[in-house]
């Protein structure tokens, strides 16, 4: 159940280390989801936690809040999404002995985050509520499926991380596929995942197949998937017991899935007729004008049979 291996070994071994020295840091992953199969958040934050000693994981579902913005005021009046997630850590929490000595202070900072009018205000406070219970042992937050991802709202969480810096403080906000999210800039981390790897699809189709999956043909289904996660899935389901086990050969033309078929379909509707035309020609082997496919593709085309 993993993604893109080394790059997400990497960079949690950096919030690992962070952790240990006792400073903080916040980490912006742009990654694909499969949701029912796995989740990367509690991965992650288990990873960390294989790091450091006795870590409080807190995982923070956003898409069971009503909330509509990430910080401030909402003008329906809903709470925000800090909000929600201050209180709903607190009532989690309140109760845990380990926190006897510092439970009035998060219960006035509780207070504080809910009657904050500005949105900047309403960060710090929330920063210093997670710097208050990481003081009793290192935190990890995980924050999932945020239903606002525009840039004002990754921009409000890439300057959380500097309020986080100096306490032992990990937040892993997971944010869909292809979300912008800049670049790492310590206490700031980033990631964009946005293919399966070999192992990951190899751990993707053992899960939704309960079969056993030969690594050589998680390997394959991967590469002519590219890596995209709906195809991988799709290929997987569709093969018997035998070809996902190694012991038959894999169907020459491949599954294609709904998305990646709205894509290529999104992508064809902006060529010109005459491009369309030459991409199809070459499709199908015909005589296409080389100049056209290779303005389209970036490749010329190759003739294989052109001395016959």
């Amino acid at each position: 159940m993993l993604y893109a291996t080394s790059q997400r070994r990497q960079f949690t071994r950096e919030i690992a280390d962070r952790l240990r020295r006792g400073l903080g840091s916040v980490a912006l992953v742009a990654a694909p989801s499969a949701p029912g199969v796995w989740s990367l958040g509690p991965l992650l934050a288990a990873q960390c936690s294989d790091h450091v000693l006795r870590p409080r994981v807190v995982q923070i579902d956003a898409s069971t809040t009503e909330a509509a913005v990430l910080a401030g005021p909402d003008p329906s009046g809903r709470p925000s999404v800090l909000e929600t997630c201050v209180v709903q850590v607190f009532e989690r929490l309140r109760f845990d002995a380990e926190l006897d000595g510092v439970r009035d202070e998060l219960d006035r900072l509780r207070q504080g985050v809910r009657n904050a009018a500005q949105a900047e205000s309403q960060i710090v406070l929330t920063s210093r509520f997670a710097s208050v219970l990481a003081r009793v042992r290192p935190l990890v937050i995980v924050l999932s499926n945020l239903g606002d991802t525009s840039e004002p709202v990754v921009a409000q969480l890439r300057r959380a991380a500097s309020y986080l810096a100096g306490v032992p403080c990990a937040v892993i906000v997971l944010l869909p596929a292809g979300t912008q999210v800049g670049n790492s800039v310590p206490p700031l981390f980033t990631a964009s995942l946005s293919q399966l790897d070999p192992d990951d699809a190899h751990n993707l189709l053992s899960a939704v197949t309960a079969a056993h999956v030969d690594p050589m043909t998680a390997s394959l289904i991967a590469e002519s998937c590219g890596g995209r996660i709906e195809d991988v899935r799709e290929n997987g389901t569709a093969l018997s017991a035998a070809a996902l086990g190694g012991r038959e050969l894999l169907p020459y033309e491949p599954v294609v899935s709904a998305p990646t078929r709205a894509m290529v379909a999104e992508q064809v509707g902006l060529l010109e007729p005459d491009e369309v035309e030459a991409l199809v020609a070459s499709q199908l082997q015909l005589v296409q004008d080389d100049d056209v496919v290779e303005r389209v593709t970036g490749a010329r085309p190759v003739r294989v049979v052109g001395g016959l």
